[in-house]
């Protein structure tokens, strides 16, 4: 029932073949799944040991996860396991902070633009503006491309549970993975959700295929239930490809 999706198993390299789709070029808000572009910004852009100093904007960013406070300072590398593992907002943007909301979201676009995503736009590094939109097709290619030059993306999402410490040693918080798949689900090695009221539930998970070495991308856009649908999909794979 969701509004568009993709199943996609590829090899990270030169095969790819698309399992299902509904509505894959549709384009749609995107909710959290733009932290993906944020995340690939940062890696390519930025220093992961740089230290971050939390101002009052960056926290005054709808969602309460990250629990980061003004004055708190965090290494780059902390503030992309916040981002990725609970979603935060917060944490978004004090990544985005480090160019400038402008410069960073001018950089999203521009990684988007280079990559042939002409159906994609980011108007913010969260996703919580709807201006941010893309395709499920679009989000499918973008994680095939963090999971083959990014690795330390495939670690952080599939992490279920991390006690986050900072530089210091002094213990920050216990982080939970907004992706309640993981650790329920064999197959899924990692993923990310999002919702906001625009763009409805979304779902991204990346798991191991039956066959070696190979790897399922889904996404899943504008759902009301994006883990139950997520499920029907496994299971129907499961089904369809057992011959693998």
């Amino acid at each position: 029932d969701a509004e568009a999706v993709i199943s996609v198993e590829t090899d990270l390299l030169l095969q790819k073949k698309v399992l299902f789709k509904k509505n894959e070029a549709k384009v749609l808000p995107i909710a959290s799944l733009a932290k993906l572009m944020t995340a690939l910004v940062i890696l390519e852009n930025y220093d992961l040991q740089q230290q971050i100093t939390i101002t009052k904007s960056d926290i005054l960013q709808n969602g309460e996860q990250g629990d980061l406070k003004t004055g708190q300072i965090l290494s780059v590398r902390n503030l992309l396991y916040i981002m990725l593992i609970e979603s935060s907002n917060d944490a978004a943007f004090a990544l985005s902070s480090i160019a400038g909301q402008d410069i960073f979201v001018a950089l999203m676009n521009m990684k988007a633009n280079n990559m042939g995503f002409l159906d994609t736009h980011f108007a913010d590094s969260s996703g919580l503006d709807p201006g941010s939109y893309s395709t499920a097709g679009d989000l499918a290619a973008l994680a095939e491309y963090l999971l083959n030059k990014h690795p330390l993306i495939r670690q952080i999402m599939g992490i279920r549970e991390y006690n986050l410490y900072l530089d210091n040693g002094e213990f920050h918080h216990k982080l939970i993975s907004t992706n309640k798949l993981l650790g329920e689900i064999p197959e899924v090695i990692g993923g990310k959700t999002g919702e906001t009221k625009e763009a409805g539930e979304s779902l991204l998970l990346v798991l191991n295929s039956s066959a070696k070495d190979r790897y399922i991308i889904n996404v899943i856009l504008n759902s009301k239930n994006r883990f139950g649908e997520m499920k029907k999909l496994i299971d129907w794979e499961n089904v369809a490809f057992l011959w693998q």
